[in-house]
Order: structure tokens, then C-alpha cells, then sequence
């Protein structure tokens, strides 16, 4: 994870700080790109750890971009390492955890091949994801001035946003930033028109006008230096990997026909109207934002569309260019649409708008007009349903994590793990914001069905993670893949107060199985936690995780004496728990080993008089001894019996998660 907002002074100096920096001095650098990638090349390669060595220098890069409002020297640098010949690491301990880290970062041939950037774009999402995330950040950490860094957090973004929109032009979508970015933006901005204002200021952040003119001004830079790779790209492999994305509707375009002609007319259309904005955009903006529509009329849409790899429609009525959608809905009698003061996200409605999947963080503001657009396409009446449906919207991403977890010619690659996140995080945005719609009519879904929801969606996203999970724990550059497991796995087992828990403890299958290995993940990192920690003293580990230990003991022994026999959940909680008290105390090896052998005979204290109990009930109500069974209930048994060898480690339901490479160490003494 990146290290771009983290207070100075809290991490380890990077030694790929200093020689990066030295680039961006106006007059008389210290050196050349070309001797900054020679420094920058030899000390990956010679280093133990190359992987966690490239983490650093791409962690270092992008800060150098962030906090720039230049990067000329950045592209160069870039251009420089593209050139250099490949390079073999040559200082790695055979065996170690640092070559099984390298080999995704390598060529077959064991080398690194900096012409293909090993792990810029990867490392790219990650930073690019987070600070989007916290682009409203005022920049202010407490009342402390000496804290205060120099930039806020909408300036990052911005430079950062910036920085990859040149590589895009640069590199016409081959540099590590795909094209595919320049439609995000469009459609998460100007394919909506209204201006949330909904919602408490939060401190020290910016509000909501200002956020929404940082978007329009990032939108148009995506457009102004992007737009011809996203109009020269292959259409049909933009479909492939993005067609979910490319056929969501949105607050301006209600139809599942992708990128069209037509569609980039309204971006013109949308982009000239913010350009006459003057009451939240300033000079600075507005020229942007001029600049972007000049590029897509004059370059794309003046031209033959011949030239265009994308298909062609007849568009509705309201988003040809040209049309006004205020003057229209301003002169219709039965006007359904009001003013800011008079919206429906003021007053209860019956309808769900299907707006844009937001892809932002908590405040996605849109353009500063004063009528609220709806379709009746569009529109879902609250029903008993609303909920399935609005969970159906997200289907498509959760199948692409299905396919990419089980499909036999999935790649696998962590660059794909973080792009399926990005999509299933904005479907789980645009769910979010249509339950709440719901839930603010009065007539909504319940509250048990809204943590249903969400328990089901943060399945999805501990699976996509889980497989980079116990890999974090030897080098930082899948730390976003632990961070996503623990905060998920959280989430699922501290979920609900009303009959959630109950349906976890009565049932059985998904939910006390999803339960059970939410709370052994968060177990496992408390292990690794105190496992790393090279201190003197134990670092103090955050009170709600290890609270999650005891409350799954006892769950565990609710759900036997709800009629579960099975106390192997139980007996795995026990040890967990006991494992990191052991780690807590600074224990030895021998006192340990006592203490979990004293948590597995109070496992056998705890759990013998339930079984009995339940034994005693089951043979009163028989009538006779439990295992006089007959035969003829036996004999079909053989159906149950799985068709592979038995093998005693694969027991249960999705235990192929937790393979060996996955948990090796997390409870080794």
C-alpha cells in the first residue's frame, strides 16, 4: 500500500527517494535519467529482495508524481527504464520467501524485463485507488500545524491523475495505464448532471462543490490528453474485459449498448455546457475543460466515423447533442422533475434511481445544475424483490471473480485481482447507494436484509483477496490484499444485531462456514501481527480484532447447542485464541505448547456434556439406543462419499482456500 499519506517519519527512509527526487529539480538535476535508472536497476538486482525492493521504487515514483505539477522528468525516467536491457537478480537465497515472491515479478527466463515495467500497473491501481478515496481530504491530520503536510488530498490526486493521463498520450494505452480510464471518468462525470448536497460535513474535508469541480477538472484531463487511445483502442477487446462496465446505465445514458458514437457526441455536449460554468468552476477549470471538447470534436467527432472501432446506434431522444435536457423538462407541463429545494432526495420516494456505478468515495458529486434527472427505464417500484433485484445489478462482477477463481485459464495475476476489484467495489457503491434509497422511503427492506446484502458482497471480496493473503506477510506489495481481507472478514462476523446472528448459528452451508473462516482470517493476522513485530515490547493489536476471537468461542458453543455436533469450529477458535495469548505473553516454546494443549482438554470440558445432552434427547425421543440405526438407512450412504482419494486435510466446504502455501507458519511456535 502506498505510503503517499502517511505522516512523515513513521516508515523506514526509502532509498529510492532520494536519486527519483534528484530528477525533478528545474535547473541543474543532479543527475540524468539515464544514471538514475542505472542506480535504480543494480540496487533491485542486487538486492535480497528484489520484489519488495521494486514495491519501493514504484512507491517512491509515484509519490514523486503526486506531490509534482510536473512530470516531464517522470516520463523520461520511465522511457529510460523501458530501454534498459534485462537484468538478472543475482543476490536471492534459493528456497527463501524472496524468490517465491519474484517469480511474478520475472520473464521465464528467471530475468526482469524493464521494458514491460514489472509491476507498475499493479502498484498504479493501488495508489490510484486510494487516493481517489481520499481526494476530499483537506490535508489537515490535527490541530497540530507542525502535521499538516503540504498538500491536500485533492491536490495529489490531481497531480497523479495528471501524471497518467500524459502517460496515456505518451504511450497511446502500452505504458501501463489503459485507455479504458479515460471512459471512467467520463461516465462517472459527465453522464450526470446532479449535485449531491445531501449528507453532514465531515472535518477536514472539502465540500461537496469542491469535490465535484476536482472531478469535472480530473475528467477533462483523462479526455483532453486520453481521448484518442480510448477512441483508437480495439473494440472488441475493450469489450472483453470491460463489458459490464461499458453496458452500465447511467444518470444520461439509460441503454447497454457500450461506447458508441453517439455517446461521445454527449460527452462534447456535456463538456461544453461545464465549460460556461462560472458559479463553481473557476478560469483554470473552465480552460480545461474547453480544451477537452475542443479535442474530442475536432480530432474524433469531425472525422469519418469510419475511423471509429465502435458500433453505432440510434440514440434516445434526450442524449443527442445539441438538445437541451433543462430547457425540455423546463417546458413540459408535467414536469416529474424539480429544483434542488424540491428533489426527491428530500422527500420520500417510491421509486429506486438506477444512477451511475460511482466508483468514488464517500461523496460523489456531479455537475452544478439545478434539476435532477430520472428515466422511467430506470425506475424500480419497491417491491418484496427490490432487493434481489438491485443484487442482481451486481451479478456480472460477482461472476467475473467466480471465473477468475476457478476458471482453469484464469491468468491469476495479481493485476487482475486488483482490476476485479475496482469493478466489484464500484458495483458494491452503486448497491449501497440503491439500498439506501429504498431504506429512506418508509416502505424499504429490512434491516436483516440489507446485512444479508452486505455479508454476501464482502464474501466476494475476502475471496478475490485471499489467495495474495498469506503472501503479504512476506513483502508489502500485496498489503492491499491483507488490508482487504481483514477489514471484510471484520465486517462479516461483526455484522448484525437482529436476526443475522440466528441465521448464522441455526443454519447450515454458506453462512456459519463464511463465518467461522472470517474469524480464523482475522486470527491468522493477529498471529502474523505479533509474529513480525521486532520490537522489545508486543505492539498493541486493535481491541475489536481480538474481540472477534472470544465472541466466535462463543458462537461456536451457541451453535452446539443449537444441534451442530460437529466441534471442530470450536476446537480451531480455542487454538487461535490461545496461540496469540501466547504471542501476547512472550511466551517460550514449552509454555505454549501447554497452553494449547489446556485449550484443547477445556474444548473437551466445554463441548461433552452439550453432545451428551443432545445424545440423551435424540435416544428419548427414538426410544431405543442411538446406534442401533438400521441398515436400510445406511445403505445409500456411499452417494455422500466424495469420488476422490481421502485426503484428511481437504475435509471440508472451501478448505481449498487455505492451502499450504496460504496458512504455512501463522501457528508454527
Amino acid at each position: 500500500m502506498t505510503t503517499i499519506l502517511d505522516v512523515p517519519g513513521t516508515n523506514p527512509p526509502n532509498p529510492f527517494t532520494t536519486p527519483i527526487q534528484a530528477l525533478l529539480l528545474s535547473t541543474n538535476p543532479s543527475s540524468t535519467p539515464g544514471e538514475t535508472v542505472d542506480h535504480i536497476t543494480t540496487a533491485v538486482t542486487t538486492s535480497p529482495d528484489p520484489a519488495h525492493a521494486l514495491w519501493q521504487v514504484w512507491d517512491a515514483f509515484f509519490t514523486a508524481v503526486a506531490t509534482s505539477t510536473t512530470h516531464t522528468p517522470h516520463l523520461a525516467l520511465l522511457d529510460a527504464l523501458r530501454a534498459h536491457p534485462p537484468t538478472q537478480p543475482t543476490n536471492v537465497r534459493a528456497g527463501s520467501d524472496a524468490q517465491r515472491n519474484l517469480r511474478s515479478y520475472t520473464s521465464p527466463d528467471g530475468k526482469l524485463n524493464w521494458e514491460t515495467l514489472p509491476r507498475f500497473s499493479a502498484q498504479w491501481r493501488d495508489v490510484h485507488d486510494i487516493l481517489e478515496a481520499w481526494r476530499d481530504w483537506d490535508g489537515v491530520r490535527d490541530s497540530n500545524p507542525a502535521t499538516m503536510p503540504i498538500s491536500s488530498g485533492a491536490e495529489y490526486f490531481l497531480h497523479f491523475c495528471s501524471f497518467s493521463a500524459a502517460l496515456l498520450k505518451a504511450t497511446n494505452g502500452k505504458g501501463g495505464v489503459h485507455p479504458v480510464w479515460v471512459f471512467y471518468a467520463c461516465r462517472d462525470v459527465l453522464e450526470c448532471e446532479r449535485l449531491d448536497r445531501d449528507g453532514q460535513p465531515k472535518p477536514h474535508r472539502m465540500p461537496p462543490e469542491e469535490v465535484w469541480a476536482l472531478d469535472v477538472r480530473v475528467a477533462a484531463t483523462w479526455v483532453r490528453d486520453g481521448a484518442r487511445a480510448l477512441w483508437e483502442v480495439d473494440g472488441e477487446d475493450l469489450r472483453r474485459h470491460w463489458r459490464a462496465a461499458l453496458d452500465e446505465k447511467t444518470e444520461l445514458w439509460p441503454r447497454e449498448d457500450g461506447l458508441t458514437r453517439e455517446r461521445w457526441q454527449l460527452w462534447e455536449r456535456r463538456l461544453r455546457e461545464l465549460s460556461a460554468e462560472r458559479a463553481l468552476l473557476h478560469g483554470e477549470t473552465r480552460a480545461v475543460v474547453a480544451e477537452a471538447a475542443d479535442v474530442t470534436f475536432s480530432h474524433f467527432l469531425a472525422t469519418d466515423r469510419s475511423t471509429s472501432n465502435f458500433k453505432s446506434s440510434n440514440p434516445p431522444q434526450e442524449t443527442l447533442a445539441g438538445q437541451s435536457l433543462a430547457c425540455k423538462r423546463d417546458e413540459s407541463p408535467n414536469n416529474r422533475h424539480s429544483t434542488t429545494e424540491h428533489t426527491d432526495l428530500k422527500e420520500p420516494s417510491r421509486c429506486i434511481k438506477d444512477g451511475p456505478v460511482n466508483g468514488r468515495a464517500d461523496q460523489r458529486t456531479q455537475a452544478g445544475h439545478s434539476h435532477v434527472h430520472t428515466h422511467a427505464a430506470d425506475a424500480l417500484e419497491i417491491t418484496k424483490v427490490s432487493v434481489a433485484v438491485a443484487l442482481r445489478r451486481a451479478f456480472p462482477y460477482r461472476l467475473a471473480v467466480v471465473k477468475f477463481l476457478n476458471g482453469l485459464t484464469s491468468p491469476g495475476t495479481y493485476e487482475e485481482t486488483l482490476r476485479l476489484d475496482g469493478d466489484l467495489r464500484e458495483a458494491y457503491r452503486k448497491l449501497a447507494q440503491t439500498l439506501r434509497a429504498c431504506t429512506s422511503s418508509g416502505e424499504g427492506p429490512s434491516q436483516f436484509e440489507i446485512q444479508v446484502v452486505d455479508l454476501l458482497m464482502h464474501r466476494y471480496f475476502c475471496a478475490l483477496h485471499i489467495p495474495f493473503f498469506g503472501q503479504a506477510r512476506h513483502g508489502t506489495a500485496y498489503a492491499f490484499s491483507q488490508k482487504t481481507v481483514v477489514e471484510s472478514s471484520f465486517k462479516i462476523v461483526a455484522s448484525g444485531v437482529n436476526d443475522l446472528p440466528r441465521l448464522v448459528t441455526c443454519s447450515s452451508g454458506f453462512y456459519p462456514t463464511l463465518a467461522i473462516h472470517a474469524a480464523f482470517l482475522i486470527g491468522m493476522e493477529l498471529c502474523t501481527q505479533l509474529q513480525e513485530e521486532d520490537g522489545l515490547c508486543p505492539a498493541p493489536l486493535r481491541p475489536d480484532l481480538l474481540s472477534v476471537l472470544e465472541d466466535a468461542k462463543a458462537w461456536c458453543l451457541r451453535v452446539l447447542k443449537a444441534g451442530e455436533t460437529n466441534v471442530k469450529g470450536y476446537l480451531l477458535m480455542s487454538i487461535v485464541s490461545a496461540r496469540v495469548e501466547g504471542l501476547m505473553r512472550g511466551l517460550e516454546e514449552k509454555e505454549v505448547t501447554r497452553l494449547l494443549v489446556k485449550a484443547v482438554e477445556n474444548v473437551g470440558e466445554q463441548c461433552f456434556p452439550i453432545l451428551e445432552e443432545m445424545a440423551a434427547s435424540v435416544q428419548e425421543q427414538r426410544g431405543g439406543p442411538v446406534d442401533d440405526m438400521a441398515d436400510e438407512m445406511t445403505k445409500d450412504w456411499n452417494f455422500l462419499i466424495p469420488d476422490v482419494p481421502f485426503n484428511p486435510s481437504d475435509t471440508e466446504p472451501m478448505c481449498w482456500i487455505f492451502n499450504q502455501d496460504f496458512n504455512q507458519g501463522f501457528l508454527e511456535f
